[in-house]
């Protein structure tokens, strides 16, 4: 539910900015404590410049580059499955900017493994079937 009331204010921050600030502070800051457990869910913040001063709050693992590619694409695979389209789109926005940045590692974590990892897996198939619902 976070990701979707996330989305749904995000275009508030060309709106009105200061406003749409205050509430992500709200949200995330003061009341992390409340929120944290959803927080996985909202790995499109990253990519938000104007949302800079909640990136710590909300995905300090994956800012420090704790967060393996495995991880990462599991955030991704969690949120093109999302029932809510405004959050696939921005899921699908990040895959698309992590398989780009990251090209080169997963072809050599593909190549040297016998078996095709279960995530990549699932992954094609969740992007396959939203070809099918577009």
């Amino acid at each position: 539910m976070l990701s979707q009331v996330t989305a749904i204010l995000l275009p508030l921050l060309k709106l009105d900015p200061g406003g749409a600030k205050d509430i992500f502070d709200f949200l995330f800051v003061e009341n992390r404590e409340h929120f944290e457990e959803y927080f996985p869910d909202l790995h499109f913040i990253s990519e938000l410049p104007e949302l800079e001063h909640v990136k710590d709050a909300v995905a300090p693992s994956e800012r420090s580059g704790q967060a393996g590619l495995s991880a990462i694409l599991g955030s991704c695979l969690h949120g093109i499955a999302h029932e809510n389209l405004d959050v696939r789109l921005l899921a699908l926005g990040k895959l698309k900017k992590v398989l780009s940045a990251n090209q080169n590692e997963l072809a050599e974590h593909l190549l040297t493994r016998e078996s095709l990892e279960p995530l990549v897996s699932r992954l094609v198939v969740q992007l396959l079937s939203g070809c099918r619902e577009a």
